[in-house]
């Protein structure tokens, strides 16, 4: 692995800490769980760097953002829900991108839906375990509806991205010399 693949790798952790800190400074930390933006990161470091970067980085950016500021919180089990989702979305959309060669919206879309099948899934077990007293399933599902404006942004956003000269600027390999 190259150093300049860890180094956006590390960029892109950093950022999937920092965006929430940001969003949660600027509007309350109700709004992380509107616009998402611990995911942009994760799925960019999947399109970017492959599903086995993009699947570490979505691990360890909720893992790292709770150690230092303790969000996403453990109860209710938002990170152990979160480091279920996040990893499945990096893994899943580098893996469809990079390696399947699937264009980026329906690589995008898929990843998303692979990563909350994912947390619904683990999600009974999570909250039996922690002795949670919410129903799963209405849990997943107020989740996703909170989350909707953010899954509409990262629908909009990500794409745009991919098809700037920003993309291309980020994404650029240099020859070896």
């Amino acid at each position: 692995m190259s150093t300049k693949t860890l180094t956006r790798g590390g960029l892109l952790l950093a950022l999937a800490v920092i965006l929430p800190q940001v969003l949660h400074l600027t509007g309350g930390p109700q709004l992380g769980s509107i616009v998402l933006p611990m995911h942009f990161p994760v799925y960019i470091a999947g399109f970017l760097l492959g599903p086995a970067l993009g699947g570490i980085i979505g691990f360890l950016a909720p893992l790292i953002s709770h150690m230092i500021t303790g969000m996403p919180p453990v109860s209710p089990p938002v990170l152990f829900l979160m480091l279920v989702e996040l990893p499945l979305f990096g893994l899943l959309a580098g893996y469809l991108y990079r390696q399947r060669g699937w264009k980026i919206i329906p690589a995008l879309l898929l990843a998303m839906v692979g990563g909350r099948v994912g947390m619904a899934l683990i999600s009974p077990l999570i909250f039996y375990v922690q002795d949670f007293p919410v129903a799963p399933l209405v849990y997943v599902q107020g989740a996703l509806i909170t989350g909707l404006p953010g899954i509409f942004l990262q629908i909009l956003i990500i794409p745009i991205l991919f098809k700037t000269r920003f993309m291309e600027v980020v994404a650029h390999e240099s020859p070896a010399k």
